[in-house]
């Protein structure tokens, strides 16, 4: 390998100096400059002048800063080479022995993660069986589509199966061997931290091995700013001791966040297995198979109540419809329109912050709104473990609000009902989903990609075909036939949003005012409840109110369903069944 900025500087050479039995030649660009501050492993990642991937350098470097290179070179060579020897490895019989570490000396020791930089060289997508457990080979990169459909990591997952404990215990002890030999610990932790500690490696293998097994395979995304943790029940030094081992142990990869240059748009970090990870897991009996139903989930147990900074904010429209989100708009603090809606969520915090609220994180929330107050606006709980991201059993069977045990009322067919109110028609009799030849559940798939995109669907997304693979059994262009001989308007049905043309193009703001509408009327219901002293939590489509008061929460969805989207809505209520 030749070094770009000394050509008769091979890497003997290289590896003399660094020994302290040779000297770089003299004349050269290199430079002998004090740094200001500690140099580490991620500057030399994030500085151009360095590109580990080819091995090479550019301008002025130190000898500290040219050490810590060749250091990250070597880690990156030594990666590909064990990537490379999975792969061989999965090519043999299902018989072979797979490429396993053993719990005592799973990876070499590193003085500090490996490089995270993604490298450019594609492994190929699949393994047959064998090594990995049927799971996909993962990549040193990730690709666009990846980062944009990243699973959120969740803080909550434990072990369901003794396979995956086993799989626990075994990680957790490496971890704590690897501490040991790298003296990263002065004392043993204590208990409460011990169980942290746990949650922890549960959260990451969890999140990571369920995510790995999806089709296509997905990394997981989780923000490591230090706030992020104050309304969950593992501590933010425990849970980066765990990520430091993981990625020093070679079992993840990571993609790190960051915000763009001018502050307004930020990505959280991703995650994502290596081979040896899936190797390991597979020695525990952990395989594409059975990795969903490996890991289930605990409930968080802090009791801080989430602190919410901003109740109201304003994005952009993306520039491109398949980026993920649009930058923050400066909202003017005197507009009255922004005054009444920051004042309506203030005052709903700070009459939550007086109920008691149980089996979930104390309920704040912040209104986001996309483009204009009328578009999105929808109410979102905030902090880690929120009621609006449990599952809908966990909520009926856990929260009580003032004791008193809860109902959910959802709004059915929320976003087609809402446009025959915009288009003044009567909601037809009967299900709305039921098409003649085509499945229910075709239909709403057809319908719900239709009014997420704005426009007819002629193809099946990947995202649809995730969420309901039975699609693929039928042909779009014959679901939509079938679907507009019962609805003509869904032909032209970005029409509807014309009059927000100037922000957008129409068919990018249809689901946006869909679900402005919607957000209204959630909001003006759980006001309604709020100055009855009954505290409503808000849902997307719906409304989580203690049972006592199903039956007025339900007329005033209906009112407030005539009053702002014109139609009257049909709602759905699910209950705890009685013991």
């Amino acid at each position: 390998m030749l070094f770009d900025i000394v050509p008769d500087l091979f890497e003997e050479d290289l590896d003399e100096f660094l020994n302290g039995t040779s000297r770089l030649p003299s004349g050269g660009p290199y430079k002998h400059v004090s740094t200001p501050k500690k140099l580490t492993k991620a500057n030399i990642e994030n500085d151009p002048r360095f590109d580990v991937l080819s091995g090479s350098v550019t301008g002025h470097v130190t000898e500290e800063e040219l050490w810590l290179f060749t250091q990250l070179w070597k880690e990156h060579k030594a990666r590909q080479a064990a990537a490379q020897a999975l792969i061989s490895a999965g090519s043999k019989s299902d018989e072979a022995a797979p490429l396993t570490p053993s719990s005592e000396t799973a990876a070499p020791e590193l003085s500090s993660p490996p490089l995270s930089a993604p490298a450019r060289t594609i492994i190929p997508p699949r393994s047959n069986t064998g090594a990995l457990g049927g799971f996909d080979l993962p990549h040193q990169e990730l690709t666009r589509q990846q980062q944009k459909g990243s699973i959120h990591l969740s803080l909550f997952r434990i072990p369901r199966i003794p396979e995956a404990e086993t799989l626990i215990d075994d990680l957790s002890g490496q971890i704590e061997r690897y501490e040991d030999r790298n003296q990263a610990r002065a004392r043993k932790r204590r208990a409460a931290v011990a169980t942290q500690f746990r949650w922890a490696v549960s959260a990451f293998t969890g999140s990571v091995l369920t995510a790995w097994a999806c089709v296509p395979a997905r990394p997981v995304s989780l923000s490591l700013h230090r706030p992020a943790f104050q309304t969950v029940d593992i501590g933010h030094t425990t849970f980066v001791a765990v990520l430091d081992a993981m990625l020093a142990l070679g079992y993840l990869q990571q993609r790190r966040g960051g915000r763009s240059r001018d502050g307004k748009v930020g990505n959280a970090s991703r995650f994502w297995p290596t081979p040896m990870l899936l190797t390991l897991a597979v020695k525990h009996g952990i395989n594409v198979g059975n990795a969903k139903a490996a890991f289930g989930y605990r409930r968080n147990t802090c009791k801080a109540r989430p602190k919410v900074t901003q109740p109201i904010i304003l994005r952009a429209f993306p520039n491109h419809p398949n980026a993920q989100r649009g930058p923050l708009l400066t909202v003017d603090p005197h507009d009255p329109i922004a005054c009444i809606l920051r004042r309506e969520v203030e005052e709903l915090n700070s009459s939550a912050a007086s109920v008691r609220v149980e089996g979930c994180l104390p309920p704040q929330w912040r209104r986001q709104f996309i483009g204009d107050f009328r578009l999105y606006g929808r109410l979102h709980a905030q902090g880690e473990g929120n009621y609006q991201g449990m599952t809908p059993e966990d909520r009926l069977r856990n929260i009580r609000i003032g004791g008193e045990p809860v109902v959910e009322i959802d709004i059915a067919s929320s976003h087609l009902s809402i446009l025959h109110g915009l288009l003044r028609l009567p909601l037809p009799e009967g299900d709305l989903y039921a098409v003649a030849g085509v499945p229910r559940r075709i239909v709403k798939a057809w319908i719900t990609a239709t009014l997420g995109k704005g426009s007819p669907v002629t193809k099946w997304s990947s995202e649809t075909l995730q969420r309901c693979p039975e699609v693929a059994d039928y042909c779009a262009k014959v679901v939509k036939a079938a679907a507009i001989a019962r609805y003509p308007f869904l032909a032209t049905v970005a029409e509807v949003a014309a009059e927000f043309s100037h922000i957008a193009l129409a068919n990018r703001v249809l689901p946006h005012l869909l679900m402005g509408i919607e957000a209204e009327v959630i909001m003006e219901v759980v006001q309604a409840l709020r100055f009855k002293t009954v505290l409503a939590l808000p849902m997307h489509d719906g409304l989580i109110v203690p049972a006592s008061i199903e039956v007025e929460a339900r007329r005033l969805l209906i009112e407030a369903g005539e009053r702002i989207a014109g139609v009257t809505l049909r709602l759905d209520v699910d209950r705890m069944p009685p013991a």
